[in-house]
């Protein structure tokens, strides 16, 4: 990998850390005004995240059907493993986020839930992206924050090199990537 990858890589890290941070922990509260305290607000919990993650993938089929959920995290839990990377989505892109019942079985298991958003299942193909499907995407990620997930991942965030009309520059696309997370 080149330095611009590398750059790119830290880039997106952060950015997708300052984007779950704002999903998890809110969005400020619009009701304060100038003089006037801020409403309380429950304190969270204190959550532990795994220091190194081992995990397995569950389609939204699977991790929506209690049964089959306990299944998968009975044998993680044998196998050592402490994560798991579910699907919010159908195959067809249609919102299926886990119950939040299911999210917290995961974390009282000891098992530490990642929501995985599918942004651009084959790539960007028209630029810019239309406002509805990121809209829908977002809308996506804050469901899973609010069934219990601390953790989305964003996943094929990328360009379809065939089927962009026009051509946008290395730069511009890692400045639309960013601009999205």
């Amino acid at each position: 990998m080149n330095k611009h990858k590398y750059s790119l890589i830290a880039l997106v890290g952060g950015l997708i850390a300052g984007v779950l941070f704002f999903l998890v922990w809110g969005r400020g509260d619009s009701r304060l005004q100038a003089g006037k305290p801020a409403p309380e607000k429950p304190v969270p919990s204190i959550y532990t995240y795994p220091e190194f993650y081992k995990g397995f993938y569950l389609n939204c089929g699977s991790a929506n059907r209690k049964e089959k959920l306990v299944g998968y995290i009975e044998r993680a839990k044998k196998a050592g493993l402490n994560a798991v990377v579910i699907d919010v989505q159908t195959p067809r892109m249609k919102p299926a986020v886990t119950p939040k019942e299911h999210v917290a079985y995961c974390k009282e298991m000891g098992i530490h839930p990642i929501a995985r958003v599918v942004v651009f299942p084959e790539g960007l193909k028209e630029y810019p992206a239309p406002e509805e499907l990121v809209e829908n995407r977002l809308k996506v990620a804050e469901a899973a924050c609010q069934a219990g997930y601390k953790e989305i991942q964003f996943d094929y965030i990328r360009f379809n090199d065939h089927g962009i009309r026009g051509r946008i520059t290395v730069k511009g696309r890692y400045e639309y990537i960013a601009a999205f997370i």
